[in-house]
């Protein structure tokens, strides 16, 4: 169970009274989370949370597929990798859930951002492929990429195996992408300072 904001405030006085913490410190990192900046790991600036609905059923080969409609958006590619990754998924009573958009402070691997965002949310890396349509038709999944890179969000594939959904945004069009994390590939995958994941 995740500790509440009391927890939070005891251990902080509890580390300056212990000499492990200091006041200035301390006071410029709560000046920051007031003021909205919020960066955990040195690696993810909060950007925003985003209430999204629960759905009965959700098809990831119906919805994802080139020509298709999101909201205003157009798929135009959808890679063979992200078939074999999430083709064969039906989701199942996807209950509602608050997400949480992210963008990247440093260049990181795949297994360090699964990690940090496993750590932060309690073990909700992963994002429904039903959420993940509501954020698109939504735009909150359609920010421009720096420097050509990729978005990403973290899905759970077949057998439960970790993978990543990689995806461009240009001119109102979306690619989609994906590989294992740590596997092959994904072993190599580096995102970029200023993309964005969204975990939840």
């Amino acid at each position: 169970m995740a500790p509440d904001s009391q927890d939070y405030f005891t251990a902080i006085s509890a580390g300056i009274s212990a000499g492990r913490l200091t006041e200035t410190p301390v006071r410029a990192a709560l000046r920051d989370i007031s003021e909205g900046h919020i960066v955990v790991g040195n690696l993810l600036e909060f950007s925003q949370s985003v209430d999204l609905e629960g759905v009965v059923r959700f098809v990831v080969a119906e919805h994802f597929q080139a020509g298709n409609q999101i909201g205003p958006y157009t798929i135009v590619r959808v890679d063979e990798d992200f078939m074999h990754c999430f083709g064969d998924i039906v989701e199942e009573d996807v209950p509602a859930r608050t997400v949480h958009l992210w963008k990247f402070t440093n260049a990181c691997r795949d297994r360090e951002v699964v990690d940090l965002l496993n750590r932060e949310q309690q073990g909700r890396a992963y994002t429904y492929f039903a959420h993940i349509y509501q954020l698109m038709a939504r735009r909150h999944l359609s920010r421009s990429t720096y420097m050509g890179g990729c978005n990403v969000v973290y899905a759970e594939a077949g057998g439960k195996r970790p993978a990543a959904l990689p995806y461009k945004f240009d001119n109102g069009r979306f690619s989609l992408y994906a590989h294992f994390v740590g596997e092959g590939r994904g072993d190599q995958a580096v995102h970029g300072c200023g993309d964005w994941v969204c975990g939840g």
